[in-house]
Protein backbone atom coordinates (compact mmCIF):
# COMPACT_ATOMS: atom_id res chain seq x y z
CA UNK A 1 0.00 0.00 0.00
CA UNK A 2 1.35 3.57 -1.17
CA UNK A 3 2.05 5.55 1.54
CA UNK A 4 0.23 8.92 1.51
CA UNK A 5 2.60 11.67 1.13
CA UNK A 6 1.90 14.98 3.72
CA UNK A 7 0.22 17.38 1.76
CA UNK A 8 2.45 20.25 3.27
CA UNK A 9 5.55 18.31 1.67
CA UNK A 10 4.08 18.14 -1.85
CA UNK A 11 5.68 21.36 -4.10
CA UNK A 12 2.65 22.70 -6.46
CA UNK A 13 0.96 25.58 -7.08
CA UNK A 14 -1.76 24.89 -4.81
CA UNK A 15 0.84 25.57 -1.87
CA UNK A 16 1.60 29.02 -3.40
CA UNK A 17 -2.40 29.81 -3.99
CA UNK A 18 -3.24 32.57 -1.01
CA UNK A 19 0.50 33.62 -2.02
CA UNK A 20 -0.04 34.07 -5.11
CA UNK A 21 -3.91 35.55 -5.01
CA UNK A 22 -2.83 38.34 -2.55
CA UNK A 23 0.79 39.21 -4.48
CA UNK A 24 -0.70 38.28 -8.22
CA UNK A 25 2.54 36.01 -8.70
CA UNK A 26 4.46 33.00 -7.17
CA UNK A 27 7.27 34.19 -4.40
CA UNK A 28 10.60 33.97 -5.63
CA UNK A 29 12.25 31.20 -2.35
CA UNK A 30 16.06 31.14 -2.27
CA UNK A 31 17.63 28.66 -0.11
CA UNK A 32 21.34 30.19 1.33
CA UNK A 33 23.86 27.47 2.71
CA UNK A 34 27.02 28.68 4.59
CA UNK A 35 29.26 25.32 3.92
CA UNK A 36 32.69 24.54 5.28
CA UNK A 37 34.96 21.40 3.91
CA UNK A 38 31.86 19.61 3.57
CA UNK A 39 32.72 17.71 0.65
CA UNK A 40 30.82 14.56 1.32
CA UNK A 41 27.57 16.21 1.99
CA UNK A 42 26.95 19.31 0.32
CA UNK A 43 25.96 17.47 -3.04
CA UNK A 44 23.22 16.16 -1.81
CA UNK A 45 22.05 18.69 0.74
CA UNK A 46 21.96 21.16 -2.13
CA UNK A 47 20.25 18.66 -4.58
CA UNK A 48 17.42 18.25 -1.65
CA UNK A 49 17.12 21.73 -1.58
CA UNK A 50 16.55 22.57 -5.28
CA UNK A 51 13.59 20.19 -5.54
CA UNK A 52 11.71 23.02 -2.81
CA UNK A 53 12.81 26.69 -4.04
CA UNK A 54 13.53 28.58 -6.86
CA UNK A 55 17.69 28.95 -6.32
CA UNK A 56 20.19 27.44 -3.92
CA UNK A 57 22.64 29.81 -3.18
CA UNK A 58 26.26 28.28 -1.10
CA UNK A 59 28.87 30.25 0.11
CA UNK A 60 32.10 27.96 0.15
CA UNK A 61 33.68 29.63 3.57
CA UNK A 62 37.44 28.92 2.91
CA UNK A 63 37.10 24.78 2.62
CA UNK A 64 40.34 22.92 1.33
CA UNK A 65 38.16 19.90 -0.13
CA UNK A 66 36.03 19.89 -3.34
CA UNK A 67 32.92 21.58 -1.32
CA UNK A 68 32.50 24.35 -4.04
CA UNK A 69 32.81 21.95 -7.31
CA UNK A 70 30.50 19.23 -5.40
CA UNK A 71 27.96 22.17 -5.09
CA UNK A 72 28.55 23.36 -8.20
CA UNK A 73 27.66 19.82 -9.71
CA UNK A 74 24.55 19.19 -7.76
CA UNK A 75 23.31 22.87 -9.08
CA UNK A 76 24.07 25.90 -6.83
CA UNK A 77 25.68 29.16 -7.41
CA UNK A 78 28.38 29.04 -5.37
CA UNK A 79 30.50 32.13 -4.19
CA UNK A 80 34.43 30.77 -3.27
CA UNK A 81 35.88 32.79 -0.08
CA UNK A 82 39.84 32.56 -0.10
CA UNK A 83 39.16 32.52 4.03
CA UNK A 84 37.19 31.10 6.52
CA UNK A 85 35.40 34.04 8.24
CA UNK A 86 32.44 32.08 10.07
CA UNK A 87 29.13 30.84 9.38
CA UNK A 88 27.47 34.35 10.26
CA UNK A 89 30.44 36.42 7.64
CA UNK A 90 29.20 33.53 5.18
CA UNK A 91 25.14 33.95 5.97
CA UNK A 92 25.79 38.14 5.72
CA UNK A 93 27.21 37.21 2.12
CA UNK A 94 24.13 34.78 1.22
CA UNK A 95 21.89 37.33 2.36
CA UNK A 96 23.32 39.92 0.37
CA UNK A 97 23.14 37.78 -2.79
CA UNK A 98 19.71 36.55 -2.03
CA UNK A 99 18.08 40.25 -1.68
CA UNK A 100 19.95 41.37 -5.05
CA UNK A 101 18.74 38.62 -6.74
CA UNK A 102 15.20 39.15 -5.69
CA UNK A 103 14.47 36.56 -2.77
CA UNK A 104 11.34 37.11 -1.51
CA UNK A 105 11.59 34.37 0.79
CA UNK A 106 14.91 32.64 2.25
CA UNK A 107 15.59 29.66 3.84
CA UNK A 108 18.57 29.07 5.64
CA UNK A 109 19.91 25.20 6.16
CA UNK A 110 23.13 23.56 7.11
CA UNK A 111 25.69 21.69 4.46
CA UNK A 112 26.44 18.72 6.49
CA UNK A 113 23.27 16.82 6.28
CA UNK A 114 21.88 17.50 9.92
CA UNK A 115 18.73 19.19 8.44
CA UNK A 116 16.41 17.79 5.89
CA UNK A 117 15.99 19.51 2.75
CA UNK A 118 12.91 17.14 2.31
CA UNK A 119 11.25 19.50 5.41
CA UNK A 120 11.81 22.97 3.61
CA UNK A 121 7.74 22.82 2.60
CA UNK A 122 6.75 22.68 6.29
CA UNK A 123 9.14 25.85 6.82
CA UNK A 124 7.51 27.64 4.13
CA UNK A 125 4.08 26.59 4.19
CA UNK A 126 2.91 29.16 7.34
CA UNK A 127 4.43 32.00 4.88
CA UNK A 128 2.95 30.75 1.61
CA UNK A 129 -0.42 30.49 2.78
CA UNK A 130 -0.55 34.08 4.36
CA UNK A 131 -0.98 33.19 7.64
CA UNK A 132 -0.75 36.79 9.40
CA UNK A 133 1.24 35.86 12.22
CA UNK A 134 4.15 34.47 11.17
CA UNK A 135 7.11 36.67 9.29
CA UNK A 136 9.29 33.74 10.42
CA UNK A 137 9.45 30.18 10.78
CA UNK A 138 12.25 28.52 13.03
CA UNK A 139 12.66 24.73 12.58
CA UNK A 140 12.85 22.86 16.14
CA UNK A 141 14.76 20.00 17.06
CA UNK A 142 13.17 19.89 20.62
CA UNK A 143 9.38 20.59 20.35
CA UNK A 144 9.16 16.52 19.67
CA UNK A 145 11.15 15.18 21.24
CA UNK A 146 14.40 16.12 24.07
CA UNK A 147 16.82 13.33 22.38
CA UNK A 148 17.27 15.37 18.94
CA UNK A 149 21.05 14.79 17.68
CA UNK A 150 23.12 16.84 19.22
CA UNK A 151 25.66 16.18 21.77
CA UNK A 152 24.55 16.74 25.88
CA UNK A 153 26.81 19.59 26.21
CA UNK A 154 24.99 21.28 23.27
CA UNK A 155 21.80 20.57 24.49
CA UNK A 156 22.46 21.99 27.96
CA UNK A 157 23.84 25.21 25.69
CA UNK A 158 20.88 24.97 24.04
CA UNK A 159 18.62 25.34 26.78
CA UNK A 160 20.17 27.98 28.93
CA UNK A 161 20.41 30.54 25.84
CA UNK A 162 16.60 29.93 25.12
CA UNK A 163 15.87 30.68 29.31
CA UNK A 164 18.01 33.65 28.66
CA UNK A 165 16.41 35.06 25.64
CA UNK A 166 13.14 34.69 27.04
CA UNK A 167 13.97 36.03 30.43
CA UNK A 168 14.91 38.93 28.32
CA UNK A 169 13.02 39.14 25.50
CA UNK A 170 9.80 37.45 26.71
CA UNK A 171 9.72 35.57 23.69
CA UNK A 172 10.28 31.32 24.39
CA UNK A 173 12.37 29.24 21.88
CA UNK A 174 12.47 25.83 22.53
CA UNK A 175 15.38 25.92 19.72
CA UNK A 176 17.02 29.36 19.39
CA UNK A 177 20.30 28.26 17.89
CA UNK A 178 18.46 26.22 15.19
CA UNK A 179 19.66 27.60 11.83
CA UNK A 180 17.16 25.71 9.60
CA UNK A 181 14.40 28.56 9.27
CA UNK A 182 12.40 30.36 6.33
CA UNK A 183 11.46 34.22 6.82
CA UNK A 184 10.23 36.68 4.30
CA UNK A 185 13.65 38.53 3.20
CA UNK A 186 12.40 41.92 3.50
CA UNK A 187 12.73 41.81 7.54
CA UNK A 188 16.48 42.13 6.45
CA UNK A 189 16.03 45.70 5.54
CA UNK A 190 15.33 46.52 9.08
CA UNK A 191 18.41 45.68 11.00
CA UNK A 192 22.12 44.97 10.19
CA UNK A 193 23.81 42.23 11.33
CA UNK A 194 27.47 41.68 12.62
CA UNK A 195 27.79 38.50 14.02
CA UNK A 196 30.50 35.89 12.37
CA UNK A 197 30.04 32.80 13.43
CA UNK A 198 27.53 30.38 15.15
CA UNK A 199 26.26 33.30 17.07
CA UNK A 200 24.26 34.51 14.17
CA UNK A 201 20.64 32.70 14.80
CA UNK A 202 20.75 34.13 18.17
CA UNK A 203 21.29 38.01 16.56
CA UNK A 204 18.63 37.44 14.15
CA UNK A 205 16.09 35.94 16.59
CA UNK A 206 16.58 39.08 19.13
CA UNK A 207 16.42 41.62 16.34
CA UNK A 208 13.33 39.88 14.97
CA UNK A 209 11.65 39.46 18.27
CA UNK A 210 12.71 43.75 19.36
CA UNK A 211 10.92 45.08 15.91
CA UNK A 212 8.01 42.64 16.70
CA UNK A 213 8.48 40.85 14.02
CA UNK A 214 6.41 37.41 14.05
CA UNK A 215 8.21 34.32 15.10
CA UNK A 216 6.82 30.90 14.89
CA UNK A 217 8.70 27.30 15.73
CA UNK A 218 6.94 24.18 14.12
CA UNK A 219 9.05 20.27 15.00
CA UNK A 220 11.75 18.99 12.72
CA UNK A 221 13.78 15.86 12.63
CA UNK A 222 17.46 16.21 12.79
CA UNK A 223 20.25 13.65 12.07
CA UNK A 224 23.52 13.78 13.22
CA UNK A 225 26.58 14.92 11.10
CA UNK A 226 29.13 12.68 10.06
CA UNK A 227 32.14 15.01 11.56
CA UNK A 228 32.33 16.26 14.28
CA UNK A 229 31.00 19.63 14.93
CA UNK A 230 32.70 22.80 14.27
CA UNK A 231 30.71 24.65 17.41
CA UNK A 232 33.72 24.47 19.83
CA UNK A 233 31.76 24.90 22.89
CA UNK A 234 32.98 27.05 25.10
CA UNK A 235 34.71 29.84 23.01
CA UNK A 236 31.28 29.94 21.03
CA UNK A 237 29.24 29.58 23.71
CA UNK A 238 30.77 33.03 25.04
CA UNK A 239 30.26 34.35 21.58
CA UNK A 240 26.70 33.13 21.73
CA UNK A 241 26.17 34.66 25.27
CA UNK A 242 27.64 38.13 24.86
CA UNK A 243 25.54 38.86 21.70
CA UNK A 244 22.54 37.45 23.56
CA UNK A 245 23.12 40.08 26.10
CA UNK A 246 24.65 42.84 23.83
CA UNK A 247 21.62 43.21 20.96
CA UNK A 248 19.16 42.46 23.87
CA UNK A 249 20.29 45.65 26.30
CA UNK A 250 21.11 47.73 23.34
CA UNK A 251 18.42 50.43 22.64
Amino acid sequence: MKKEENPKLQRSYFNYMPYILKHNKKPLIIACIPACNEEYTIAKVVSGAKKHVDKVLVVDDGSTDRTARMAESAGAEVTRLRKTSGKGAALQRLFEKAIEIGAEIIVTLDADGTHKPEEIPLLLHPILNENPSVDMVVGSRFMRTSHAAVSALNFAGNKLFNLLIFLLTGKFLSDSQSGFRAFKSWILNNFDLASNGYEIESELTIKCVKRKFRILEIPIKSTWSLKVSKLRSLKDGLKILRVILKTTLRN
